[in-house]
């Protein structure tokens, strides 16, 4: 009778067991269910064709032009909207791998993902594009998908190519300098001139030479990439000081010298990330690199590999800078596998470079670089990591501070609940074997599973906030990450 009523008492406290139970009954079924529609999408993925997009820009218009390695594509086949500030574009009967359009450079473009729909029944994938600025209204009016002649589909925007760009002062005029007849009759070229209503091409005297130095043909070998950017901060900063006493110097981001060589993009990125950890601990300075002013020479330079002379004198002026560092890319023709890393130091009065530095570096290693400090996250990644462990997907994001926060909670919370219901459990164990002296031991459990009960609560309460918390912010995103770097490393511990 006595055990009788203890069991019922239990099982109103829910003892683990049966917690544990229904915990995994829920889970084996979600998995399978999970499992069986991966395996159906997988078969009509392979089975499938594939799906290309690549990017044109005529002029006034920007077209994305999908490509399938089976069937020709067909107009009632894509569908067109723009969700969020975003412009999706979805195919159906085609198949294709998640990826982030890397290579697409071009001024009105942030970022744009292709990437496949895993939970559909039939074969789909979308491409989700990201602008710099919202589309005007008449663009966005005027989207037309446009069947070609040989089997591929584009979606045309129409969209001048003018992009905004901030009202800046314009550059001072070059110092006076002695009358030269010859410079007199020199021909005037383009160059940036700015009123009341912002920055336009107009006549201006002739820029300074922007091409830079070719260094010395018996180029040395390629320089220790974990020291060229360290060299450079520190002999520009040098520099820099002879100009002023605590002066301020402009840092521009890395372009490319050669408008052909698109492939150079991920590592311009890299080495601008790079020079700007190594510029901020730089004394006696102040380096302006701030995002608005990143952004306005994004504008500026529009579809040039680099910001012209003229230009980036003009932004200096505009953000106070008494100097302006323009850096840039290029593969040594006829050195396979080096690249050339030229940075020039310009005074933004006269436009006179006062040092230009050359470094050249191995592409493979700083292609290596790149890989490992490029990271690409997805919402999905950072949803499941949640679901698995509070505060994983935090982690997974960058967000070490919470994420370790919600993880260290929940680790507490999750043992001690364990502990007290494995503890619970061998009281109620010794209570029903009627051993001597155990007549105490029912009140223990009973003590041992409200304890349980309550840590099992909080351990609940915290998993869903953080799974809640994740689903609210988490994005997908990719970005540069320099903690995983190891550049010695890559070096070959040199």
């Amino acid at each position: 009778m006595r055990a009788l009523l203890f069991a019922r008492l239990a099982l109103l406290r829910l003892p683990l067991s049966l917690a544990l139970s229904l915990a995994l009954s829920l889970a084996l079924s979600l998995a399978l269910s999970l499992a069986l529609s991966l395996a159906l999408s997988l078969s009509a993925a392979l089975a499938a064709p594939a799906l290309s997009v690549q990017l044109e820009a005529p002029e006034g218009a920007l077209e994305f032009v999908f490509a399938s390695d089976g069937e020709p594509l067909s107009a009632d086949q894509l569908k067109v909207e723009f969700v969020k500030g975003r412009l999706v574009v979805e195919v159906s009967g085609v198949a294709a791998a998640r990826a982030w359009q890397r290579g697409w450079a071009h001024p009105m473009l942030d970022r744009a993902l292709l990437y496949p729909h895993k939970q559909s029944k039939t074969p789909k994938a979308s491409l989700k594009v990201k602008f710099q600025r919202k589309p005007p209204k008449e663009s966005l009016g005027a989207l037309e998908v446009v069947e070609r002649e040989d089997g591929r589909v584009a979606v045309r925007m129409p969209w001048e190519g003018a992009a905004a760009v901030p009202e800046l002062a314009p550059a001072p005029a070059p110092a006076p300098a002695s009358p030269d007849p010859a410079a007199a009759a020199a021909p005037a070229e383009e160059g940036l001139d700015v009123d009341a209503k912002g920055a336009s091409l107009a006549e201006a005297p002739r820029a300074p030479e922007e091409v830079f130095a070719d260094p010395d043909a018996h180029a040395p070998a390629p320089h220790e990439l974990r020291r060229v950017y360290q060299e450079l901060a520190a002999a520009q900063a040098e520099a820099a000081r002879e100009e002023s006493r605590v002066p301020r110097v402009l840092a521009l981001p890395f372009g490319r010298l050669s408008g052909d060589e698109r492939g150079l993009d991920g590592l311009a990125q890299l080495s601008t990330r790079l020079l700007d950890a190594q510029l901020l601990h730089s004394p006696d300075l102040i380096w302006v690199s701030s995002e608005q002013s990143r952004s306005y020479a994004a504008h500026l330079r529009h579809d040039a590999p680099m910001l012209d002379v003229e230009r980036a004198r003009a932004l200096a002026v505009h953000e106070g800078a008494d100097l302006v560092l323009r850096s840039g890319l290029r593969a040594e023709p006829g050195r396979a596998g080096i690249v050339r890393l030229s940075s020039q130091l310009l005074s933004t009065r006269t436009g006179e470079v006062r040092r230009e530095l050359n470094f050249f570096v191995s592409q493979d290693r700083l292609q290596a670089a790149f890989e490992g400090a490029w990271v690409e996250e997805t919402r999905g990644g950072a949803v499941l990591r949640s679901i698995v462990f509070p505060g994983w997907g935090h982690v997974y994001r960058g967000e070490r501070g919470a994420g370790w926060g919600y993880a260290g909670v929940g680790a507490a919370l999750l043992a001690g609940a364990v502990t007290s219901t494995v503890v619970g459990l061998l009281a109620a164990r010794d209570y029903n074997n009627n051993e001597a002296g155990a007549a105490h031991r029912r009140a223990d459990a009973n003590a041992h599973y409200d304890r349980a009960n309550v840590l099992w609560v909080g351990y609940g309460a915290t998993w869903l906030a953080s799974l809640l918390s994740t689903v609210a912010q988490a994005h997908d995103r990719s970005y540069l990450d320099l903690s995983r770097v190891d550049l010695a490393e890559i070096e070959g511990g040199r």
